[in-house]
């Protein structure tokens, strides 16, 4: 499984680049064999005035099928998580493999106190 990140100018580092992708590396390790790459743009809202952020995440199946995710928020972290979260359920439907075990990017600890 190949993971392409293309940060725009959000303000996203080399350093949370690579965070992401090792977050993304270790959300899809159940399935890496399944998937052929992934690919991430953030971007900057294409509205004037709008501080909110897009994230794109393109799933790409070895049978040339492509699921794409598309997620908006305010705040760069949120923005990730969720979209994270919301390509690892749509890849696990896509590639047929119940979803079994803990989210992706939720942290244990809020999970047993009903945080997230």
């Amino acid at each position: 499984m190949h993971i392409e990140i293309r940060p725009s100018s959000t303000g996203m580092t080399r350093a949370r680049s690579r965070e992401l992708a090792l977050r993304l590396k270790a959300a899809f390790a159940r399935m890496t064999h399944l998937i052929s790459r992934v690919v991430v743009r953030v971007d900057d809202a294409t509205r004037n005035g709008s501080t909110t952020r897009e994230c794109t995440v393109e799933i790409h199946l070895p049978n040339g099928e492509v699921t794409v995710i598309n997620e908006r928020q305010r705040k760069l972290g949120a923005l990730v998580r969720r979209a994270t979260e919301r390509a690892w359920k749509a890849a696990s439907h896509a590639v047929g493999l119940p979803p079994k075990g803990p989210r992706p990017g939720v942290p244990a600890e809020s999970r047993k106190v009903g945080l997230a």
